[in-house]
């Protein structure tokens, strides 16, 4: 529930302030939140985990819009290509972070959880910087070049 209403926020965050900046706030306030969630008990413990679970969550649809416009004459192979890493990643995400969790107890699991929220945060600017930079680059091209 806590992920359906949250993507809805975002996208209408990513209407008014634009997909990157969506994407690069949402992952760097889930990456706090994260942080946040183990050190919390008691009744709070379930409002903050879903809080950090919808914000990570509602990434899911900027994600796939931020791809259809990075690939926007193959939007389909771009929401596949999106959704497939994302399905896959987690899930040995799952798999290994379980296995931490056998070992070394739940509580070292989660409290390593913000680090990788924070890596996704790093990559998101990484990939909206290097994508203006090639699309002002393309559009450099296209002046250049002389009309047929």
């Amino acid at each position: 529930v806590a992920g359906a209403l949250n993507s809805l926020l975002v996208g209408l965050s990513a209407e008014r302030w634009g997909i990157p900046a969506t994407f690069i706030g949402t992952l760097f306030l889930g990456t706090i939140v994260l942080f946040i969630l183990p050190k919390v008990s008691g009744p709070w413990a379930f409002p903050v985990a879903a809080l950090a679970g919808g914000m990570l969550l509602s990434t899911l649809g900027i994600t796939t819009a931020l791809g259809q416009q990075m690939l926007p004459d193959h939007v389909g192979l771009a929401s596949g290509r999106v959704l497939g890493v994302t399905v896959g990643t987690g899930g040995i995400g799952a798999v290994l972070l379980g296995h931490v969790a056998d070992i070394k107890g739940i509580e070292t699991a989660m409290s390593g959880l913000p680090l990788f929220s924070l890596l996704a945060a790093c990559l998101a600017v990484t990939m909206v910087v290097v994508g203006k930079r090639l699309a002002r680059q393309e559009e450099g091209r296209g002046e250049a070049l002389p009309a047929a």
